[in-house]
């Protein structure tokens, strides 16, 4: 019985393969951090959607309520108005506070992502 051996590559032809190899394998992870950011903005879309309704529905609510309580129909609609106003007001005047919460928030979830992926690879290994 005579088994065949495998033909001998030379050498430019292995560093042809691995660079093939490689170049598939940063497509595929490429594609899967393109999928992964994707999700991720279409449920923070979803989710400001549903706080903005949630938003719009308890003000107008807050607003007839209040109209129960003072004789004029548009009183309610003033006081949220204006509580409103007052809000957005405390947001304008702390907005670099906010913003560097937020800047430190995604930073760090930067960070953890090269590590997860690490941790994975690590997994797959064993």
């Amino acid at each position: 019985m005579s088994q065949k051996n495998p033909p001998t590559l030379k050498p430019t032809q292995l560093i042809t393969r691995y660079l093939q190899t490689h170049i598939a394998l940063l497509r595929l992870e490429m594609q899967e951090n393109l999928t992964k950011a994707l999700i991720i903005t279409f449920e923070i879309l979803v989710l400001l959607l549903v706080v903005f309704f949630f938003y719009i529905f308890a003000n107008i609510t807050l607003a007839l309520w209040l109209n129960t309580l003072f004789p004029q129909s548009y009183m309610g609609f003033g006081i949220v108005a204006l509580l409103q106003l007052f809000i957005w007001a405390l947001t304008w005047l702390f907005r670099g506070s906010i913003r560097a919460i937020f800047e430190k928030a995604m930073l760090k979830k930067l960070k953890e992502l090269p590590e997860q992926n690490y941790n994975e690879d690590e997994e797959e290994d064993d």
